[in-house]
């Protein structure tokens, strides 16, 4: 079964429909996307000012004044580009750390600013490993806000990505049941004719622009977990630093950019490393966080 299968009951008129075919779809989206966005920048540190959106320096600063602004967080953009009009991006691999912070940053959503009703684009095609505990996670903390959320969602579209992830997520939005107009796809045209919003392709083309400009730096976090995997007990920043080419302070600056650290890396990598150990093996909590170096982890109830 393909990711449109799948979801193919969200939309009666996803699946064979004109929208289907992306030349279709781009002869339905106004030509050049609309007008032009909002021209204020105000750059987050270390980031280069792009034209459209304004990069937040934080959630709080989202959350407060929301409109033409676009947060940046280590796996995702959130942008709000008009009252009417916001969206995401995801990329790499989120995990339930990325989803709870994604989660907070939402509440913008609440701002007096932003309209009753609204069109939201999600795009997740840049995803490329689904952490099944984090999307969990993700799903059940949306589907308690899901009564909030649907009434003043006007239309959404979800990008998804092809194969397994691609049906994963389709799943996922299957089972929040959404009372809002709601589209899959895997074609930006056809996300865009769906929503039929004039600033939608431009916004989304600026929230790229800033998400490009991190996901070298994002790249380099999926690098270190790979690093940290096999030396779990013995790692630190200045040996993990040496095996991924770099200086330990550099190392130090880019996570920070990122809005994490090497301890909490660290701190990370031990603690999913001893959740699947006793997941999937009858390995003891004892001798589990030794190997692991996460003596200090009590594992949570549910997964004991």
């Amino acid at each position: 079964m393909d990711h449109r299968q799948a979801h193919a009951h969200l939309d009666p008129g996803l699946v064979g429909s004109r929208l289907d075919s992306p030349a279709d779809a781009a002869a339905a989206t106004p030509r050049g996307g609309g007008p032009a966005l909002d021209q204020r920048t105000r750059p987050a540190p270390g980031l280069a000012p792009r034209p459209g959106l304004a990069l937040a320096s934080g959630a709080e600063e989202l959350c407060a004044d929301p409109i033409g602004r676009c947060l940046i967080g280590s796996t995702f953009a959130l942008w709000c580009a008009a009252p009417d009009l916001s969206g995401t991006i995801l990329w790499g691999a989120p995990d339930e750390r990325d989803g709870r912070a994604l989660l907070a940053a939402m509440a913008f959503v609440e701002h007096p600013a932003v309209a009753r009703e609204r069109c939201a684009l999600f795009d997740c095609r840049a995803v490329e490993r689904v952490d099944g505990e984090a999307l969990l996670e993700f799903t059940r903390h949306a589907r308690e806000r899901m009564a909030e959320w649907s009434p003043r969602t006007r239309r959404q579209a979800v990008l998804v990505p092809d194969g397994l992830a691609g049906i994963l997520f389709t799943g996922a939005l299957a089972t929040l049941a959404p009372s809002h107009p709601c589209r899959v796809a895997t074609e930006l045209e056809a996300a865009l004719a769906f929503l039929d919003h004039p600033l939608a392709a431009a916004a989304h083309a600026a929230a790229s622009a800033h998400a490009e400009a991190v996901r070298g730096h994002a790249a380099l976090l999926g690098r270190l977990r790979l690093v940290l995997a096999p030396r779990l007990v013995e790692a630190t920043v200045e040996s993990c630093a040496a095996a991924l080419g770099l200086s330990a302070r550099t190392l130090q600056r880019e996570l920070h950019r990122l809005g994490t650290s090497f301890s909490d890396e660290l701190r990370r990598a031990r603690v999913a490393a001893a959740d699947e150990l006793l997941r999937f093996t009858d390995a003891k909590i004892e001798s589990t966080t030794v190997f692991c170096g996460a003596g200090g982890w009590v594992p949570s109830p549910r997964r004991c």
